[in-house]
């Protein structure tokens, strides 16, 4: 009687088998080693049918149970390999950018004081030329004004004269016909610039 309800145990048993890991197999067909002993101790020790039924009720319902935490224990393998796949994926998409980041700095410090001192030598020559066109600008708008200066005084007559005074020349200017202060004579001597006053 054991050997035959030992046959009819062990192909369902082989059937789930193939749908677990390897490691749940072998547990697997232990336990139903274990199980196959025990209905062999059940049916030695009663063989009533109902006590048959009961036992090929319990394995049906611990098919079930190992049936139902093998999909479970699928779906979350497959979690985890999705999880494990995006966080690869994540890691290279940032190794990606470190690597850009670090190209980019370097390609920024390449050469960096070489350009300076170019930018800064283009700067002072910038600088140079600027002062060079202002002086000559300025020695031309002095040139304008003396040249300005001496046909104005032409125009009006301006005269000078040198006359000994004192143990010394003096030299004193006069525009059509009148004399023209010097104000350096004027210094300290208000009361008689105030008299030509009108």
């Amino acid at each position: 009687m054991c050997s035959c309800s030992h046959l009819t145990l062990t192909p369902l048993l082989l059937n789930v088998c193939p749908q677990l890991t390897l490691s749940d197999a072998v547990a697997y067909k232990s336990s139903a080693e274990k199980i196959s002993t025990e209905l062999g101790k059940h049916d030695a020790v009663s063989e009533n049918g109902s006590s048959k039924l009961w036992t090929l009720q319990s394995i049906g319902s611990m098919q079930a149970q190992s049936a139902g935490r093998i999909k479970m224990l699928a779906t979350q393998i497959e979690s985890l390999r999705s999880e494990i796949q995006n966080r690869n994926v994540d890691i290279s998409k940032r190794r990606l950018e470190l690597a850009r980041r670090r190209s980019d700095s370097e390609s920024a410090k390449y050469q960096l004081a070489e350009r300076e001192t170019g930018a800064l030598t283009s700067i002072q020559n910038n600088h140079k030329r600027t002062d060079h066109l202002w002086n000559s600008l300025h020695t031309k708008t002095a040139e304008a004004r003396i040249f300005l200066c001496r046909e104005v005084a032409s125009l009006y007559g301006l005269r000078q004269k040198v006359r000994k005074r004192d143990n010394g020349l003096k030299e004193s200017y006069m525009i059509g016909g009148v004399n023209i202060f010097d104000l350096r004579d004027l210094n300290g001597k208000l009361s008689l610039f105030s008299l030509c006053l009108p």
